[in-house]
């Protein structure tokens, strides 16, 4: 009755109005209809194919919406809201090149930030970076106050995989403020967890991440309360005689460096004492590593298709006493918002473990797995957590059981070996095998020092081409400093397939570790290679893991230095220090210590990390019994 008993204006209105209503109930179906009485009254209303369009992407129907919305700029080839959400289905089509062209047009209709920030997105997605970035700060200088974070965080993104350093330190000169005005406004941050990591403390003072990190984990409590789910409040109890039940939860129980490490945990849990659950939020298609994990681990769950309410209430239902997020603000946890499974607190007591090397800044999480040298006591201030410290490396690693024997060829086999990959046949051979977003100006510029002071050794600097886009701008920097000699002095090569790649990187001299955020699962496969590896550790948890690696190894005097001085000035003197048969009397020990301590050292002893984590577990266990609030603990190297 409504429809028919005003005139066809009025229709129309009301008509459009009540699909967007729909469409907000997602009620489909009904919604469609709507705009299609709509276009059945007038076949040229181009708001009404816009809105039908917009829905048909939101129900799922990505290719029908593209039709509709090129239907809504024929009848109005003005109206810019079709356009960007043309170009943003085009987008997560994966057709970037087609988004270009259509959100250029979007950005000359209506030039102000949020049109400019998807044609920067399209740029990126279309790898013309430099364009990305210029448009994103198009974004910034049209907004108000020219704060635009979204667009902001992009450019800083794109900026640090290009290593693009001298316009990275001079976007981040408004990091602070940005950051500052997003906490103060009770803004959900738009920098992304990992670059908070590599930025904040370089570019600001490192205490700011501790309320970056908060945000955070607001986030996820924000989540559970716009669902109207109300996080846990009953947990089980120790009952006398039964075991305490422990809970690893990861999208990284599977192929994946998480999976790879803890790989050789869960058989060496003393199953008297605990029982032991994995909770896997991502499967793969049956993979060694995940068969290995499913085999070993007493109860293996796959929650991959659970939501997170129904994964934490199953988590709850089992009664977990303990339970370690194996993912924290990485992977699954950022991509499918699963950290809000720990929100829910389904268990007593809640671990952040491996996956996120920093403080999560959640009051749902009451434990941090460190040790004193990743995580010194002096900076238990940078935690919202309590902290479990190792006496040895938290980090846990299976290549003792799975890295198999590393084989170095000698002499001529040797020569053919580097030459038949690309390499130099002879003279050092200085690696850096880290993803390149993980360089810093300063730390390049060590190693173009390195490589200098070493001209008449030829040293030779082997990076991975990964990612492959910030190349140009680093081999910019050398030429700068190294010349024409540049292009002989750093060698590129592409990622070695996991069968070989251990091998492979034993052809290194030396690995250099990077400064901001050092190796770990990367770190320690080179370190399996039998590298000697040099560091430098940071103020933050993830610059200090490689000095931890190496405690490990009870390499530490050797090879972690004190500056970035220190560190040029370790891997020159061992390189100075080679003679014309490449062997070097300071290097032969030290990779003879690394032989040693890969088979009697703690950092491969999976069974001596798996009764560290039993002791710690235990201790924050019985603390919470005594209804005594969580406290930093210190396991001694006895276990008790």
């Amino acid at each position: 009755r409504l429809w028919t008993r005003e005139s066809g204006m009025m229709t129309t209105s009301i008509l459009l109005n009540l699909g967007n209503t729909f469409v907000d109930l997602r009620r489909f179906s009904e919604a469609f209809a709507s705009y299609r009485r709509i276009l059945h009254l007038d076949p040229s209303y181009a708001i009404a194919h816009y809105s039908l369009a917009r829905a048909l992407d939101r129900a799922g129907n990505p290719l029908e919406a593209l039709s509709v919305y090129r239907q809504a700029t024929m009848a109005d080839p003005y109206l810019p809201h079709a356009y960007s959400n043309m170009g943003i289905t085009l987008l997560n089509q994966n057709r970037p090149n087609d988004a270009v062209k259509v959100l250029e047009y979007a950005v000359r209709l209506r030039p102000i930030s949020a049109e400019f920030d998807n044609l920067g997105d399209a740029y990126g997605d279309s790898t013309r970076y430099e364009d990305a970035i210029a448009t994103y700060q198009k974004a910034i200088d049209v907004a108000p106050n020219r704060i635009y974070p979204k667009s902001y965080y992009s450019q800083l993104h794109y900026l640090i995989h290009t290593c693009n350093f001298d316009r990275l330190r001079e976007a981040c000169e408004n990091l602070e403020n940005t950051l500052s005005w997003e906490l103060q406004t009770g803004q959900e941050s738009g920098m992304t967890p990992v670059e908070a990591l590599v930025l904040i403390g370089t570019y600001t003072d490192h205490s700011l991440f501790l309320r970056v990190a908060r945000n955070f984990a607001t986030r996820s409590l924000a989540r559970v309360k716009q669902a109207g789910w109300v996080p846990f409040s009953k947990h089980a109890r120790m009952k006398p005689g039964k075991r305490l039940r422990i809970g690893y939860i990861s999208g990284g129980f599977r192929h994946h460096p998480d999976g790879k490490n803890m790989q050789g945990v869960f058989e060496q849990h003393d199953r008297s004492r605990f029982e032991v659950f994995c909770f896997s939020l991502k499967r793969d298609h049956g993979t060694p590593v995940q068969r290995k994990l499913q085999s070993t681990c007493e109860h293996f769950l796959d929650y991959t298709d659970l939501d997170n309410y129904h994964a934490a209430s199953q988590v709850n239902q089992l009664g977990i006493h303990v339970l370690f997020d194996v993912n924290g603000y990485t992977g699954e946890g950022v991509r499918q918002q699963r950290n809000i499974i720990l929100a829910l607190s389904p268990a007593k007591l809640q671990v952040n473990f491996l996956a996120w090397v920093a403080s999560s800044g959640a009051s749902f999480i009451q434990y941090l797995v460190s040790d004193k040298v990743a995580s010194p006591p002096e900076f238990v201030q940078d935690y919202s957590e309590k902290l479990l410290l190792w006496p040895h490396c938290y980090f846990p690693s299976d290549l003792r059981q799975s890295g198999g024997e590393i084989r170095l060829p000698k002499g001529r086999a040797l020569n053919k070996r580097r030459s038949d990959l690309g390499l130099p046949r002879d003279g050092p051979l200085l690696s850096g095998f880290n993803q390149l977003w993980k360089i810093d100006k300063r730390l390049f510029l060590t190693w173009m020092d390195i490589l200098r002071r070493t001209t008449e050794h030829h040293t030779t600097l082997w990076l991975p081409l990964f990612p492959d886009v910030a190349k140009p701008q680093l081999m910019r920097i050398a030429r700068a400093k190294l010349g024409k000699n540049a292009t002989t002095r750093i060698v590129w090569t592409n990622l070695f397939d996991e069968s070989e790649h251990l091998q492979v990187k034993s052809l290194a001299t030396m690995q250099l570790d990077t400064f901001l955020y050092c190796g770990h699962t990367s770190g320690a496969d080179i370190l399996w290679a039998g590298v000697p590896t040099v560091t430098l550790p940071g103020i933050m948890q993830s610059a200090r893991v490689g000095a931890s690696l190496l405690k490990g190894l009870s390499l530490h005097g050797h090879l972690v230095a004190r500056t970035a001085e220190d560190y040029a000035d370790v891997v020159v003197r061992a390189i100075r220090s080679l003679q014309a048969s490449g062997e070097s009397k300071w290097l032969s020990s030290v990779r003879a210590k690394l032989a040693t301590e890969k088979q009697s050292g703690s950092l491969f002893d999976v069974s001596k990390w798996v009764k560290s984590m039993e002791s710690a577990v235990s201790m924050a266990w019985d603390i919470d019994s005594f209804s005594l609030n969580p406290r930093n603990v210190i396991i001694s190297g006895h276990v008790f």
